[in-house]
């Protein structure tokens, strides 16, 4: 992606978000400590999926069954390929 594409996603990804408080009281134990703060955004938010090119990453832990998808980018573009 150019700089020009990259500064357009980043400006749609702002005009439709919404700000959410993390609090931090909460922490699935992912094998990747990193990670975690990606699993409590998707959950105060309420997402429908989490994006991610490690979903590896997303299967240990105490995460347990949860209101969103851990899927690959790949799979999101086969979704929105579907008629």
């Amino acid at each position: 992606m150019t700089r020009g594409e990259v500064d357009a996603v980043l400006d749609l990804l702002l005009l439709n978000g919404d700000l959410h408080s993390l609090s931090f009281l909460w922490r699935p134990n992912l094998t990747d400590a990193d990670d975690d703060l990606f699993v409590e955004c998707a959950f105060v938010s309420q997402s429908d999926f989490l994006i991610t090119r490690n979903v590896r990453d997303f299967t240990s832990g105490e995460l347990g069954p949860m209101h969103f998808a851990v899927i690959t980018h790949r799979i999101l573009s086969a979704m929105e390929k579907r008629p």
